[in-house]
């Protein structure tokens, strides 16, 4: 007998598939990319070893914060998926044991991006040919990693073993790799003048990943930190696993109080709809006590470190800090509510598309364009308020920025640009997450691959855009002020053509999308060619 049967057959499957390959070569593409424009944009002073530990520490942080989220893609929806197609409890009816499945599904989930994570490390010594990066760090960068993959992945795995919905498991996948990472030091940060409190700054350090890397670059090292904060992220990852497999054989079944929630909650609701499909899509979005809450928190961390620049005496290191700290956390806010619009506008198509209900609502005398407007404006409902409260958070920083002037000269335009500029790209993103949202929610199989195209088809383009114009046409004599806003522009661009990408496609060909075949649905880009060649085939036969 096979001791872990789920683990070898994840593994030959994953072997056999084409994407691994294809990911693998891709990600050492990108990455060797990335290292010749930043070496070919250097200057003339600019030596071989500060060019080497400028990319070393660039692609470090990249990598870092691939692994860190990675496990919200990869493993959240691993097994919540099982939950609600009723195919998990299947696997208990035999001798498989809650590890069994719990191991199978973090290998089947982990091995494209261990593939893809060790492809770019020989990329990533690149720096040690030109002296820059030594090799104890080099490998002391390669180890954070794959402990920072890890414990992502046994996050997103414990997630999903204790929720059902996809949104719920990715979202407290976020946030706990948000608390570990960006709240823990931000709390280190507000201690870290108390001699007195050297022990709690030790527990506030060790579980965060991001301790780990700085502990890793810093020159010198701390080796005793940074082996203790890689023993206790190793632990963590570890006691997760064993939580959600001693869970999981009890946690998969439904209960009772749950489906008696859900078919109370929509009387409350029917009185307030005349659309049908706003009232099924309203019925199934996060409590707006969960989603205040959040918010509410981070919207209370931006607002304290504003205020403590602001009674700040002087324009020393607690204001510019304290400053930076909350623009980082309203840009945390940003992203957060772009998340959550991603997350709600692809969901509910996503689901309905995969149980077949989107077929019975083309029965009833219900139209493309109520269906969509029904969608549209139960998302309105729930992003209306937090999308009004990131606007008012910019407001308030600028307003602070105007009154206090933390930062002067070309630096202060720069600061004014990224807060206003903020609130009218939240609106732009709105636009183009919502309509592509919808659509990526009809095109794949799965919520969680609808969302991460949402968001790297939205998100990603403008910082890549950005890199590409900076390092090729002028790295040293753009100002700050001139990347924000070349930065700006393309994210502009590309979430307004995203949109209405999207929307017209939603518009013209939502009922023949609900219709047609799985591969019409994953290649969309190929329906002109194939109505192109199919008519020219009748019009031959007809001749």
């Amino acid at each position: 007998m096979t001791l872990l049967p789920i683990v070898e057959r994840e593994l030959r499957v994953a072997a056999r598939q084409p994407s691994t390959f294809l990911l693998r070569f891709l990600t050492a593409l990108i990455a060797t990319v990335f290292w010749l424009a930043l070496f070919g944009s250097r200057s003339p002073m600019t030596t071989p070893e500060d060019i080497g530990q400028t990319f070393f520490n660039a692609a470090s942080i990249v990598l870092f914060i691939g692994c860190a989220f990675s496990g919200i893609f990869l493993t959240a929806d691993t097994i919540s998926s099982e939950k609600r197609d009723g195919t998990l409890g299947l696997l208990f009816l035999t001798d498989l044991r809650g590890h069994d499945v719990v191991l199978g599904k973090l290998t089947s989930s982990s091995v494209r991006a261990a593939y893809a994570l060790v492809a770019v490390f020989p990329v990533l010594a690149l720096p040690l040919l030109l002296g820059g990066v030594t090799v104890g760090e080099f490998w002391r960068v390669v180890l954070m990693l794959l402990m920072t993959l890890y414990l992502s992945l046994a996050i997103g795995l414990a997630a999903s073993a204790f929720t059902r919905q996809s949104r719920t498991s990715m979202g407290g996948t976020f946030f706990c790799m948000l608390f570990v990472t960006a709240i823990l030091p931000l709390l280190h940060y507000v201690i870290e003048d108390h001699v007195t409190l050297a022990f709690l700054r030790l527990v506030l350090q060790w579980p965060s990943p991001g301790y780990t890397l700085a502990c890793a670059i810093d020159d010198p090292p701390d080796l005793g930190n940074y082996w203790g904060s890689v023993m206790t992220v190793a632990a963590m990852g570890t006691i997760l696993l064993i939580l959600a497999s001693l869970a999981l054989p009890r946690a998969w079944q439904e209960r009772a109080r749950d489906a008696q929630r859900i078919r109370e909650s929509p009387r409350t609701l029917l009185r307030d709809w005349s659309n049908p499909v706003a009232w099924l899509a309203v019925r199934q979005q996060p409590a707006p006590a969960l989603v205040w809450g959040v918010l509410g928190a981070i919207v209370a961390i931006s607002v304290g470190f504003a205020a403590h620049s602001f009674l700040s005496s002087g324009t020393g290191r607690w204001m510019r800090s304290s400053f930076l700290l909350a623009f980082v956390a309203a840009f945390a806010t940003h992203q957060l509510v772009k998340y959550m619009i991603a997350a709600e506008a692809s969901r509910r198509f996503s689901e309905d598309r995969s149980s077949g209900a989107m077929e019975l609502l083309f029965v009833t005398p219900l139209t493309s364009r109520q269906i969509i407007n029904g969608q549209r404006d139960a998302l309105w409902r729930l992003a209306f308020g937090p999308v009004f409260l990131c606007a008012g958070l910019n407001a308030f920083l600028f307003v602070f920025f105007v009154a206090k002037m933390p930062f002067f000269g070309p630096a202060a335009h720069a600061w004014q640009l990224g807060v206003i500029g903020g609130i009218v790209l939240l609106a732009a993103d709105y636009y183009a997450l919502s309509w592509l949202g919808m659509w990526q929610g009809l095109t794949q199989r799965r919520h969680h691959r609808a969302l991460l195209n949402t968001l790297a088809r939205v998100m990603l383009p403008p910082w890549i855009a950005t890199f590409v114009i900076v390092t090729t046409l002028g790295v040293r004599g753009m100002r700050v002020e001139e990347v924000l806003a070349c930065w700006f522009v393309v994210s502009m661009i590309a979430s307004i053509m995203s949109g209405r990408f999207a929307q017209a496609r939603l518009q013209g060909d939502l009922r023949k999308m609900v219709q047609a075949s799985p591969e019409f649905r994953e290649r969309p880009w190929h329906s002109p060619v194939e109505r192109m060649t199919k008519q020219r085939a009748v019009a031959h036969e007809a001749a």
